[in-house]
């Protein structure tokens, strides 16, 4: 869904990992930045991204959640991960039966004459780790979380990508 449903009007980035073979096998991911666009008449508009220069009191919401079953409940605990040199570190196998999810620290509203809303992340991955990721819409910039489709939809994610990779890549949902 490139843009957002009636009575939506905010939207998010968000990425999660796992390990691949669910066996604890050392692996880590790294994020050196994401942001979310949006096409605004005809024009790549970045509507909020994220440095990892320090850690803020919003990534604390980052959580770990059940992979079996997948999402089953709600956000089981924390997200383990550090920030070093401007780079969001997790590693994966530490909790090798849960999904790690985060997503930009902020919501960001989606103009008027928009045409399509898309992600991107810069990512390394080292050992057998995915990664995926997604755009979430939101009624506003403020609305709780109330449980699937009532205050939040997802829009699509991208293919995972996984196991170590020889340096930096582009992850992109809904790129034109």
């Amino acid at each position: 869904m490139p843009t957002p449903p009636h009575g939506f009007t905010a939207a998010v980035g968000w990425m999660q990992a796992i390990d691949i073979d669910g066996k604890g096998t050392p692996s880590k991911v790294e994020v050196d930045w994401m942001k979310l666009h949006a096409i605004v008449n005809s024009k790549d508009t970045v509507l909020y991204e994220d440095h990892f220069e320090s850690m803020i009191a919003a990534m604390s919401w980052y959580g770990l959640y059940s992979r079996n079953p997948w999402f089953g409940g709600d956000r089981l605990e924390s997200m383990p991960f550090k920030v070093e040199n401007g780079i969001l570190m997790l590693e994966p196998h530490i909790y090798s039966y849960r999904v790690y999810h985060w997503w930009n620290t902020q919501r960001a509203l989606v103009p008027l004459g928009t045409s399509r809303v898309w992600f991107e992340a810069a990512v390394r991955i080292t050992g057998r780790a995915g990664v995926q990721a997604g755009i979430d819409y939101w009624i506003d910039l403020s609305a709780p979380p109330e449980g699937p489709q009532k205050n939040n939809r997802e829009s699509g994610a991208s293919d995972w990508i996984g196991n170590s990779t020889s340096g930096w890549q582009i992850l992109t949902v809904g790129k034109p």
